[in-house]
């Protein structure tokens, strides 16, 4: 299994921003594949923040409400 992990791809998020960042962070997200990102932030609560910005935007299945449209929409695509 841990050459499985090793070969999953670490997404950079925000590298621009590494020279003000305090931390960098990677977070793992997803039920059956994993999206793995790392970020720069100056604490946890900033990470969390940025990834769910970048989720919503990049990878929408991730993070949405039960009931949300667009999740009935992926969900018939699917």
């Amino acid at each position: 299994m841990v050459t499985a992990l090793a070969e999953m791809p670490i997404v950079p998020v925000n590298g621009s921003d590494r020279d003000y960042a305090k931390h960098r962070y990677v977070l793992w997200f997803g039920t059956c594949g994993v999206t793995r990102l790392m970020i720069w932030a100056r604490g946890l609560e900033d990470a969390i923040e940025i990834a769910g910005d970048w989720l919503a935007e990049h990878a929408p299945g991730h993070i949405m409400p039960e009931g949300d449209e667009r999740l009935a929409e992926l969900r018939k695509e699917a």
